[in-house]
């Protein structure tokens, strides 16, 4: 499978929201969920999390590999023969956030 670069300058959830002088998130923002509690105020887990959409070549199938929890790595599998994919994420990447694998 190939293994493009993948610029992380693109993602738009890179950097926290700013905050206030007592530490709550931005209220002016708002949440990219549902409901965010009763404090109103946007946590980790309210955040969508990034992924990449894949055409998996190997078993012409379409499928979501997600950025791993250090943010240096999109990873995932093939969803028909558990084929690993792990694009890396760094300067001079790509814009798109579509991609084929072979």
């Amino acid at each position: 499978m190939n293994q493009p670069n993948f610029d992380a300058s693109s993602d738009p959830h890179r950097e926290q929201p700013p905050t206030d002088l007592n530490g709550a998130a931005d209220s002016s923002r708002p949440s990219q969920r549902g409901g965010s509690g009763a404090s109103g105020t946007t946590t980790a887990r309210d955040l969508p999390v990034p992924f990449l959409g894949i055409h998996f070549k190997c078993c012409k199938t379409y499928g979501r590999i997600y950025r791993n929890h250090q943010r240096y790595v999109y990873e995932g599998r093939c969803p028909k023969c558990r084929g690993l994919l792990t694009v890396p994420i760094g300067p001079g990447g790509l814009d798109s956030r579509f991609l084929t694998a072979e």
